[in-house]
């Protein structure tokens, strides 16, 4: 394939794995609850039930294509309208469907778990395989040309993915370490008050007790 095509593809792809879905919602939330521990699982889960998911598609995809192009082809204007409908939701209602869990909502907090919870998420979840199976079909009559390209191109989806997941981990970190900050302001704050307050009343006992 050519640089142009490549380009357009690393692009689109990072756009869209970029969109707030449970499995990068999910990333945040390790982030958030776990602190940089998280990452090298989150990660290394995302690239992994990424991998998958594209094997997966492509490898139906082509064997698809090779049986009946046409039907290969309605697909891929099926799935061009499924991307056309999550972009228009998304301008819509920008904002993610389900909240960051903190720290006590978890499920799970052993690295290995992170790791297979995020695969699962990743392969199982309906967002985000319509994502990949809306998506990465509209390359496979260029992959089928040369079979090296589709190992390059799902290489290349989960690269992306991981890059996209090591984004949100770092922005968690960034607004874990604001919170964190606020919450000791605060507490400073308030200690502050404590003192001054305890400061007073002694003060006051011991005029009057002068007096």
């Amino acid at each position: 394939m050519t640089w142009q095509i490549w380009l357009v593809f690393l692009t689109t792809s990072a756009i869209l794995l970029a969109l707030p879905r449970r499995s990068m919602i999910d990333v945040a939330s390790f982030a958030v609850g776990l602190g940089r521990r998280s990452a090298f699982a989150t990660v290394t889960g995302v690239i992994i039930g990424h991998l998958c998911a594209a094997a997966l598609v492509f490898a139906l995809a082509v064997t698809l294509g090779l049986a009946s192009p046409f039907t290969l082809s309605l697909i891929q204007g099926a799935g061009l309208g499924l991307l056309a409908i999550k972009a228009i939701n998304l301008w819509r209602n920008p904002t993610a469907t389900e909240p960051v869990a903190d720290n006590d909502n978890l499920p799970v907090e052993k690295p290995l778990g992170v790791v297979a919870h995020l695969v699962k998420r990743t392969t199982i979840q309906p967002d985000s395989l319509i994502l990949v199976a809306a998506f990465l079909p509209q390359f496979v009559p260029l992959a089928m040309a040369n079979p090296s390209d589709a190992f390059a191109l799902i290489g290349a989806f989960a690269g992306m993915a991981g890059l996209v997941a090591v984004a949100y981990a770092l922005a968690a970190f960034k607004i874990r370490k604001i919170l964190q900050k606020h919450r000791r302001r605060r507490a400073s704050d308030r200690s502050r008050g404590t003192v001054l307050i305890a400061a007073r009343s002694v003060t006051a006992g011991y005029r009057k007790i002068a007096a």
